[in-house]
């Protein structure tokens, strides 16, 4: 399998933006640091890193004794302390309780001003805090590495001052680089550098040259053939994919690497994590049999324009296409996709013109429409007895999502005691607070004020519940606001939960392979192309991924595919778990 070297660059930019903290496990009621061995690990840097004796490692650990192994998972006790702590931006009080392994009541018990909220730069008590412990690394042993990279820049490939020349690379060492962030961004081991340079350890200084050794790609040469036209097929509900022995597979992500202008490093952040769980995919497909020439375009490059990646030849022979993460450039590659007659996927929730019309786009992630069709069958299968109350938004732009609610409810077969929909209004929703059976109230709306003010009316209430949107988790007003312990249910694309044994599982060889933790938009690249590679390529059928269901379906004829499947979670204590 072939790679374009834009993964070079993107490894480069990894180790400075990754932060690297133990994660923490409580096992018996005492908590512990998961710690994977990494190659040169030994007892005594351990009982260092961790501040930790050996002889609590070996008894919490039976049969290290005997010696480490890479990839090993160890439990670290970790000791209890009061800590204070700084409010840094975007953090709430659910992520600091989750930082320091600490209940949040635990935290507001000692901080009561933090009940109404908390501030940048204000200060926490935080008492039996297990201290965040940032993992060493296997070349610097004392060193921590903080300094950001800067966005790369119109002169980035003198910057790094990198030549190529057959299997070898001569690097020039930049500041604040170290040897094993050079190895990372390379991927090749810090010993084969060092034995190649004839280095007897892993000191390194700005300006110096080092070479670096390559990993050579069988790369076997595919005979030339004439490529099939693309036949419209006879059935909208199918598209003909023929069995190749080599694909073109190309992947569209928001890296900016040559452009500060409109740098956000949010977005790049996600690019790349995006990428990592995509690459962990391919590998596994590879090891199945997948043989293909995977290219990675950077879409909000300043030098190269989307219309430019799609003149390029390789694209004259593209299978398959990931599209990009925002609307505009997405819907350039989807009416390229058409006119081509080329798969293209849809990784994330976009607007539904994209695939209507065009029978080449399958949107994996579940829009507006699609939750709240699952909402209506969702509420249908349980609730058959009970009140369902609808609350109509009142604004034109909200109108159109109770009006879809209704339309699909009625749309299911009639039951011998099929509930009736109240429609209801901000005005009108209370009188209906006491029927008696228990109520469902149905809030399609993102009016901030008003959603506020009924679920602070309903958060303790027994005999109602309340059914509304995901964005509502992302307010400040619902995550970090201790007091507002809001109690609702919605339906959701993903779910990502550290503790579910998938996810774990994952996890662990996500650590193994780039040293930092998971992350949702990983789990959703490994999904994507996970999914999507093996129904196109395998014809395996659809199955659940790591934080994702799929339930392909044709959005009506002459139409692309559209995922049919949904989680519906319970947000309550400022956590999502599924109903």
């Amino acid at each position: 399998m072939k790679y374009n070297l834009v993964v070079f660059l993107l490894l480069s930019t990894l180790g400075a933006w990754s932060q690297k903290y133990a994660p923490v496990v409580t096992q018996g009621g005492k908590k512990f640091y998961t710690h994977t061995v990494a190659q040169g690990n030994t007892l005594f840097g351990l009982q260092q890193l961790y501040n930790c004796s050996a002889e609590e490692i070996l008894n919490a650990n039976p049969g290290i004794e005997r010696g480490l192994n890479e990839g090993q998972l160890l439990k670290i006790p970790a000791p209890l302390k009061t800590i204070m702590h700084t409010v840094q931006k975007s953090e709430t009080l659910f992520a600091i309780s989750k930082m320091y392994s600490v209940p949040v009541d635990s935290i507001v018990a000692k901080n009561p001003e933090a009940q109404n909220g908390i501030k940048v730069n204000q200060r926490l008590k935080i008492e039996n805090a297990v201290p965040r412990i940032q993992i060493d690394l296997p070349d610097t042993p004392s060193e921590t590495i903080t300094k950001d990279v800067p966005a790369p820049s119109d002169s980035v490939e003198a910057r790094y001052k990198v030549t190529f020349s057959d299997s070898i690379i001569t690097h020039t060492v930049l500041q604040g680089e170290t040897m094993y962030t050079i190895a990372k961004r390379y991927m090749v081991p810090s010993d084969e550098i060092r034995k190649l340079n004839g280095m007897s350890n892993s000191r390194i200084q700005p300006g110096q040259n080092i070479k670096i050794p390559l990993k050579m790609e069988k790369v076997k040469t595919v005979e030339v053939r004439q490529v099939p036209d693309k036949d419209k097929p006879t059935k909208d509900s199918v598209l003909t994919f023929p069995k190749k022995e080599y694909y073109n597979i190309a992947l569209f992500l928001p890296f900016n690497l040559d452009s500060t202008a409109s740098y956000n490093k949010a977005t790049v952040n996600a690019a790349l994590e995006y990428y990592m769980g995509a690459k962990l995919a391919l590998d596994s497909l590879e090891r199945k049999g997948l043989k293909c020439n995977f290219y990675v375009y950077d879409y909000q490059s300043k030098t190269e324009s989307i219309q430019q990646h799609l003149a390029k030849t390789e694209f004259k022979t593209m299978d398959l296409i990931f599209a990009p993460l925002q609307q505009t450039e997405a819907e350039i590659v989807c009416n390229w996709a058409k006119n081509n007659k080329v798969r293209c996927v849809l990784s994330v929730a976009l607007s539904a013109k994209l695939y209507q019309g065009n029978r080449y786009v399958y949107a994996l992630n579940p829009d507006n429409d699609v939750l709240i069709r699952q909402l209506a069958k969702h509420i249908y299968d349980l609730h058959t007895n009970q009140q369902i109350v609808l609350i109509k938004s009142g604004k034109a732009e909200e109108e159109w999502m109770g009006k879809l609610f209704l339309t699909t409810f009625k749309e299911f077969p009639v039951k011998a005691s099929r509930p009736r929909v109240i429609e209801a209004d901000w005005s009108t929703y209370k009188n209906f607070e006491k029927i008696g059976s228990p109520v469902q109230m149905i809030v399609l709306s993102n009016d901030k004020e008003k959603v506020l003010a009924l679920l602070e009316r309903y958060k303790t209430s027994p005999n109602i519940s309340v059914y509304g949107m995901r964005d509502w988790t992302d307010w400040k007003e619902v995550n970090a606001t201790y007091a507002n312990k809001y109690n609702f249910y919605y339906a959701s694309g993903t779910y990502f939960d550290y503790q579910i044994p998938n996810i774990e599982a994952f996890h662990k060889l996500y650590r193994k392979s780039y040293g930092t933790d998971l992350t949702r938009t990983a789990c959703l690249g490994y999904d994507v192309i996970m999914q999507t590679c093996s129904a196109f390529f395998f014809d395996a059928k659809e199955q659940e991924g790591l934080i994702s269901r799929f339930s392909l379906q044709q959005a009506g004829k002459g139409n692309g595919m559209i995922n049919n499947s949904a989680f519906f979670l319970h947000f309550q204590d400022f956590n999502a778990k599924p109903e």
